[in-house]
């Protein structure tokens, strides 16, 4: 089983939407703050480019909503 990273996906994803959430994430998706959305063996994590940013809940959020349609489970839910 191989890891895959999501990041590249999910920001297509937001790009197809057209709400205000999806371009607020986009905005902050922009500043480079997340390395990669890993999905492994049916669950997945953030990578962050920088330990000491906070992930914001509207952005987590949102991710977690897309990888859960991927069939994948937050690592830390578990």
């Amino acid at each position: 089983m191989k890891e895959k990273d999501y990041l590249g996906e999910f920001w297509s994803y937001l790009e197809q939407q057209e709400t205000k959430i999806s371009k607020r994430i986009l905005n902050w998706l922009n500043k480079d703050y997340i390395w990669s959305i890993v999905g492994y063996g049916g669950t997945w994590w953030l990578e962050k480019t920088d330990s000491m940013v906070s992930i914001p809940n509207y952005v987590f959020d949102y991710i977690e909503k897309y990888m859960k349609k991927q069939g994948y489970e937050y690592l830390w839910s578990i």
